[in-house]
């Protein structure tokens, strides 16, 4: 089975790295991280991701930043995007919940089920 390939952006580093332990314990994702919304572009060119999990809230740059400029990439633009974020959606957020949204705290099979919606493939056994 070819593993999908997962890039997870999220600046608070445990959460990170806990989620990323939990996909990869799965057997069925590979999963690369990413801290800073900056440097979003530069990773995905280089891991091209099937999905990308992507904080909204981040101190250097927004998710709803680095989701436009992902749409504007044409080797980007296609990637599914999914929100994982504390912050509810309230009105400063609607214009991104075109795209799923998760909050947090989330389990990792939560964040699975969303991501196998996406890729359009069928659930894992969490």
């Amino acid at each position: 089975m070819t593993k999908r390939r997962i890039l997870l952006v999220d600046d608070e580093v445990e959460v990170a790295r806990t989620l990323k332990l939990n996909l990869d314990l799965s057997g069925r994702y590979e999963v690369r991280l990413e801290h800073e919304g900056r440097r979003v572009l530069a990773t995905a060119h280089a891991f091209e991701p099937d999905l990308i999990v992507l904080d909204l809230v981040m101190p250097d740059m927004r998710g709803d930043e680095v989701l436009r400029l992902l749409r504007q990439d044409e080797r980007l633009s296609r990637v599914p995007v999914i929100f994982l974020s504390a912050v509810a959606p309230g009105h400063e957020a609607q214009r991104v919940l075109t795209e799923p949204w998760i909050a947090k705290p989330a389990s990792a099979a939560q964040v699975m089920e969303q991501i196998e919606n996406s890729l359009g493939t069928p659930p894992a056994a969490c």
